[in-house]
């Protein structure tokens, strides 16, 4: 037997540049994103109009707006920011973050698929990790392992991230994790 640990993945998993963000959330936030993503799941619920979607987004802003100036605390961004290097599977993510999270917390992922995908993916994750950002430097980064996530999203993310191993074999796109 060999003293080194084969790791078995359940998905490929690719170094990207995505914009993606993670944010921490209070209690009642919980429960309602979990709420929500649960739905979606159960109900196998087509997806919703895109414009009912941005107005709804919208809406949520400005009742942020509202409990920022009642409470005085900062407005938190929804967006997923600007685009960082991230590796991505269909399992969780490593991403760059300046976010102060604790392994075993559970957080919010937002994050936007580009080329042919074009969607934003939503999702509960639960902190695994913390590691040094993909690309190197200074910066950290959280491993997150996705806890709960709408079937057609990881769908969307299994074939990004397929997408980008091809083209990684034709000799183009990202860097591939070996492991």
């Amino acid at each position: 037997m060999s003293a080194r640990r084969e790791e078995q993945r359940a998905f490929l998993r690719v170094q990207a540049r995505l914009a993606a963000s993670l944010r921490k959330l209070e209690p009642w936030d919980l429960d309602s994103v979990r709420r929500e993503l649960m739905s979606l799941r159960d109900a196998g619920a087509p997806r919703t109009d895109p414009r009912v979607l941005a107005w709804l987004e919208r809406l949520d802003r400005k009742l942020d707006l509202l409990l920022a100036h009642v409470t005085r605390k900062p407005l938190r961004s929804h967006a997923p920011g600007e685009p960082s290097e991230v590796v991505i599977s269909g399992s969780g993510l490593l991403i760059p973050t300046s976010e102060p999270v604790a392994v075993g917390e559970e957080v919010l992922v937002e994050l936007c698929l580009p080329g042919g995908h074009a969607e934003s993916v939503r999702a509960l994750a639960r902190v695994v990790g913390m590691r040094g950002a993909p690309g190197g430097g200074e910066a950290k980064a959280v491993a997150l392992a996705f806890s709960l996530i709408d079937e057609l999203d990881r769908a969307a993310i299994v074939r990004f991230t397929h997408e980008v191993q091809r083209a990684l074999s034709n000799g183009s796109g990202s860097k591939r994790d070996e492991k």
